[in-house]
């Protein structure tokens, strides 16, 4: 048997419906948010039925997406909702770190991310004008900044546990790396006008749902042993990703 992709059907025609209402015209509405948020609420409907409650990643991954639907429906209304939305991503942020759990640990890796983080705003500070009235919220992007690092750090180091099937330490660290260009397209394809709306705009819920996704596949046991059914045990075993 292999994987069952079907399944992901739903999904995946949210996210058209999403690219053919929301991204074209983003209008703060709620049809918008539920364009925007329904994708992200399929997975979790998706992950919980394959899965259950059943492992603490698991649990942790449902919890993460859980807030960033949370951030996606606020950020569909930024000039009065924004930062809650910010907020609500460092928090599944936090989530996807504990679920990627701190097993094997790679302190180069760690610092290379965090100074990449701190370079990165060091050039958005110089590059971008940024207007006064956002300047008290750039300790908040810049401890989202380095929220995301940590998540991207520790899905990179899950990727040498061996216990785990490589489908899925594949996805999650696609999914995290994914997820960090996503967040980075906000930045200099909307932000910096790099390129013309509506393009930057597909650009980043396209890299975003493609993470989350992967993400999901990342955390789901069934859905790989679906091809892999003699590995029940040892994987069952080998995943337990929560913060030690």
């Amino acid at each position: 048997m292999q994987p069952p992709w079907h399944h992901l059907v739903p999904f995946l025609a949210s996210v058209a419906a999403s690219f053919i209402w929301f991204v074209p015209k983003p209008t703060p509405s709620i049809g918008s948010m539920v364009c925007k948020c329904l994708p992200v609420i399929l997975l979790v409907m998706y992950l919980f039925c394959l899965e259950g409650w059943s492992h603490t990643e698991n649990q942790l991954v449902l919890v993460a997406l859980i807030l960033s639907a949370f951030g996606d429906a606020f950020l569909v209304f930024p000039k009065s909702l924004g930062l809650p939305g910010v907020v609500a991503f460092g928090l599944a942020q936090v989530a996807f770190t504990c679920a990627f759990g701190f097993r094997s640990v790679s302190w180069v890796i760690g610092i290379i991310l965090y100074l990449t983080v701190f370079a990165v705003f060091f050039v958005i500070m110089i590059l971008e004008a940024i207007p006064s009235h956002y300047r008290i919220a750039v300790p908040i992007f810049i401890l989202y900044g380095i929220l995301i690092a940590t998540m991207l750090w520790r899905a990179l180091d899950r990727f040498r546990l061996q216990e785990l099937l490589l489908e899925r330490r594949l996805c999650t660290s696609a999914g995290a790396i994914i997820f960090v260009l996503s967040d980075l397209s906000i930045i200099f394809l909307q932000g910096g006008g790099l390129i013309p709306q509506p393009y930057s705009k597909f650009v980043t819920i396209a890299t975003y749902y493609a993470a989350q996704l992967l993400i999901t596949l990342g955390a789901s046991e069934k859905f790989w042993l679906q091809d892999y059914p003699n590995k029940m045990d040892h994987e069952k075993t080998g995943n337990r990703g929560l913060c030690e």
